[in-house]
């Protein structure tokens, strides 16, 4: 049976969904959504660019058309209609809870339902979806938009049981095809880049699954700024980050804290642009809710506002450039002069601190991005950063899909999931995910992590 799906604000605003609800329902906007995207779409935010792009493409159609009952047939199939009137339905204990907008949008469902169509809302707020659910109303959230559970999203590495021959092989040769353990695959589906264990009884050694074939790790013996990895996840994120750019221009990181991800994408960026001399700066940045919304409101410059949440960082370089603290943390620095507590990379303009406000739109070169806590980033501000990407310069995503501060954003929607459902199996992006048993913190810190 055909459907009538009816949209909310923010679900309007959702990437491709005036397209992706099938080729033979009709799309329904009532008119208080198109003045709410209206009003959105004055501010300067993600939000006021998602809703001018929708409005732009609303308005390519012709108004008559568009508040008729048949509305306009999309390049999909599909009808695209603004509803308005159904003032006179009546809401059943309505309350006081209800937005002007979301009273008129139950109106509109209620009154197509009358007129014996097969009504959906599909909307993110779980209150409204359950108003409606109770006023006989099926709501949903929009399932294309929706990526896997947190378990299975890709994790980039994988353990490969084979003879010990072909390990034996494997060493001798340093590669080994996909053809030769084709049996023992299984079914199991190979990505490009994908960390693989190739295992036998006890033993295992650690490869690189890239165009067909299973390659040794380049940097296994690299120690980037003087820092040694301590287990194999971490010789993983040292292979993915010391990539030159042509062959990994974005590297996603995704582990709990204590994994060492800020940490050695720092160390690995401060060898690539002091020692190697490959890229002329490291630009860091975050994403926190409070700096995203409020950048505007703090007293001072960029550097000012910004600098309250840089304590991560800091504590990460005072780590990094300092022997004693660095053992202290499960770490071993080999052979570098201490800066005092990392401040002379910030001084000299060796790492660069960007509010994540600030990134979007600009064209970058000749640099080692680091943007941490991309859990907290939605998809679209995590595509227009990577698309802006110039020459000669490197992206990595830092985060933990299960640890989200920022509303509308979970474990099936957020940008560090998204990029990495997206980009997996593309050759020009490295993936790793850390577990926890290859976490560096405290014994204390792990027992919290687990029972608190």
């Amino acid at each position: 049976m055909k459907k009538t799906f009816v949209l909310t604000p923010r679900a309007v605003r959702s990437e491709n969904i005036l397209l992706g609800l099938g080729s033979d329902n009709t799309i329904a906007i009532p008119m208080d959504v198109m003045d709410v995207l209206y009003e959105v779409g004055n501010g300067y935010d993600e939000d006021a660019i998602r809703a001018k792009d929708v409005l732009d493409y609303i308005k390519t159609f012709p108004f008559k058309q568009l508040v008729s009952e048949e509305g306009v047939k999309q390049e999909n199939g599909s009808r695209l209609r603004i509803v308005d009137g159904f003032y006179d339905v009546k809401i059943p204990g309505k309350g006081k809870r209800l937005k002007p907008y979301e009273t008129r949008i139950l109106q509109v469902c209620l009154g197509l339902k009358e007129q014996r169509e097969e009504v959906v809302l599909i909307s993110r707020n779980i209150p409204l979806r359950l108003r409606a659910e109770s006023l006989g109303i099926h709501a949903e959230e929009f399932r294309d938009e929706l990526l896997p559970e947190l378990n299975e999203q890709y994790k980039a590495r994988m353990v490969l049981e084979i003879p010990k021959e072909k390990i034996d092989y494997f060493r001798a040769n340093r590669e080994l095809s996909q053809r030769e353990v084709q049996a023992e695959l299984e079914g199991k589906q190979l990505y490009e880049n994908m960390f693989v264990f190739l295992k036998d009884g006890s033993q295992s050694i650690i490869s690189c699954y890239r165009e067909g074939k299973f390659h040794p790790l380049e940097y296994f013996s690299c120690k980037p700024f003087g820092v040694k990895p301590l287990n194999m996840g971490q010789n993983m994120m040292i292979e993915a980050l010391m990539q030159p750019w042509e062959v990994a221009p974005l590297v996603i990181i995704k582990g709990s804290a204590g994994t060492a991800k800020t940490f050695l994408s720092l160390a690995c960026g401060l060898e690539q642009v002091i020692e190697r001399r490959l890229y002329k700066e490291i630009l860091y940045t975050r994403s926190v809710q409070e700096m995203d919304k409020e950048m505007g409101y703090l007293p001072g410059d960029e550097s000012g506002k910004i600098g309250p949440y840089l304590r991560g960082l800091q504590d990460n370089l005072k780590n990094l450039t300092n022997a004693s603290d660095s053992k202290k943390n499960g770490f071993q620095k080999d052979g570098f002069d201490i800066k005092e507590d990392g401040k002379y990379y910030l001084e000299t303009g060796i790492i660069v601190p960007e509010a994540i406000n600030y990134m979007r739109g600009r064209s970058i070169k000749d640099t080692f991005i680091i943007i941490d806590e991309a859990q907290n980033l939605t998809p679209l501000t995590v595509k227009s950063i990577v698309t802006r990407v110039g020459e000669n310069t490197k992206i990595v995503l830092l985060g933990d899909p299960s640890q989200i501060d920022k509303r509308d954003l979970n474990v099936r929607n957020n940008g560090l999931s998204y990029a990495s459902e997206k980009m997996k199996g593309k050759l020009d992006c490295f993936q790793v995910t850390l577990t926890e048993k290859e976490s560096v913190r405290s014994p204390l810190a792990k027992l919290a992590s687990q029972v608190l």
